[in-house]
């Protein structure tokens, strides 16, 4: 606003100067957005042309300090870039121009979680809730930063447990077709060692979306471990650590520890059909999911070809273990340790089977 006093020519010179300036500030959005545009009908864009709409968008704030689509556009081009730091501080600037702007508080969270920040994460994801009750995506994301927020390798408490559920089921009542919830709604639960409640999960991502690959990856670990987990004899409280020591310490072949152990009599009377069926699906998702790795990346899947080769031991075939178990060392040298002792072992029991042919 013209300070009060000015001339009356003093006046229409500022407000043509803020006129240019507003012009001058749309123009440049506008040739940033248009290489925004070109960038998303594209392929392999280099980084290169964010820099360059990123210039544009650099003038229009300086034309106009308060153009809050500015700040929203460079913030996404350095989102882009992932420099998050800066698309941070953008998205914050135009969330202080404009706080209801759920979009732009999800954004920030999705580079607080790049970050690992997941306080901050969750804060922006709560608030875009408060603001769009019936976003899906902010519930899925908010679980996923609450789930994230638990260290590696410790299972999450069971009021964190039950936060993240409610997430991922929200988002799904919000839209029954956000495979991405009940994806993460599995891997929360297979985690927990809940693993039917898993497969259902998934089972029902690959309904919604059939070209989810990764989630072929992750159904086939949870039908692995549930019959893995099922078939595990309960330990005897009754029987000392010396005691188990001597019994471990018996040798047996690895086709009758197999046998023994996995199809034991309990399990026979109560689970083998289902043990094999879902061993059998097993075989399958990782399969589906290795062929198209292969096909994208040229490589397979090291981790799943040893679930797979892990299978393959639990059915008793050897030969396709032993395959799985080579080609996964081949591709990664580093799992020699992990596959080596399984690949002495297969080897030495097909010796013995071939020697019991021949002496027959």
């Amino acid at each position: 606003m013209p300070p009060k006093g000015a001339s009356a020519k003093e006046k229409r010179k500022q407000q043509r100067q803020a006129e240019l300036a507003m012009k001058e500030s749309t123009e440049e959005c506008t040739q940033g957005e248009a290489i925004l545009d070109k960038i998303n009908m594209e392929k392999n864009i280099g980084i290169s042309q964010y820099t360059k709409a990123v210039g544009h968008f650099t003038k229009a704030i300086d034309a106009i300090a308060t153009n809050g689509q500015a700040y929203l556009l460079r913030a996404k081009c350095m989102k882009a870039m992932q420099d998050y730091d800066k698309a941070i501080s953008d998205y914050s600037k135009a969330i202080e121009l404009n706080p209801n702007d759920a979009e732009a508080l999800l954004s920030r969270a999705y580079c607080y979680e790049q970050k690992q920040d997941w306080d901050a994460a969750i804060g922006d994801c709560t608030a875009a809730i408060e603001i769009q009750p019936n976003d899906d995506h902010a519930y899925n994301m908010r679980g996923t930063s609450r789930a994230n927020k638990r260290p590696a390798g410790l299972r999450l408490k069971n009021v964190e447990y039950k936060q993240v559920i409610d997430d991922f089921t929200k988002a799904i009542e919000k839209n029954d077709c956000n495979y991405y919830a009940y994806a993460n709604r599995g891997n929360v639960r297979c985690d927990r060692q809940e693993y039917l409640k898993a497969i259902e999960d998934y089972s029902r991502a690959l309904y919604i979306k059939d070209d989810y690959w990764y989630v072929h990856s992750r159904r086939g670990v949870a039908y692995y471990e549930y019959v893995l987990a099922e078939r595990s004899p309960k330990e005897d409280p009754d029987v000392v650590p010396a005691e188990k020591n001597a019994a471990s310490e018996k040798q047996a072949s690895l086709k009758d520890q197999w046998e023994d152990e996995f199809w034991n009599e309990e399990c026979v009377l109560r689970n083998k059909e289902q043990f094999e069926a879902f061993l059998a699906q097993a075989i399958l998702d990782f399969t589906i999911y290795i062929k198209h790795e292969e096909k994208e990346k040229g490589d397979s899947s090291t981790a799943s070809l040893v679930y797979r080769a892990h299978t393959y031991l639990l059915q008793g075939n050897l030969d396709d273990a032993l395959k799985d178990f080579k080609k996964a060392k081949e591709l990664d040298a580093s799992l020699e340790p992990l596959v080596k002792p399984q690949i002495d072992a297969i080897r030495e029991q097909t010796g013995v089977n071939k020697a019991l042919v021949h002496a027959d």
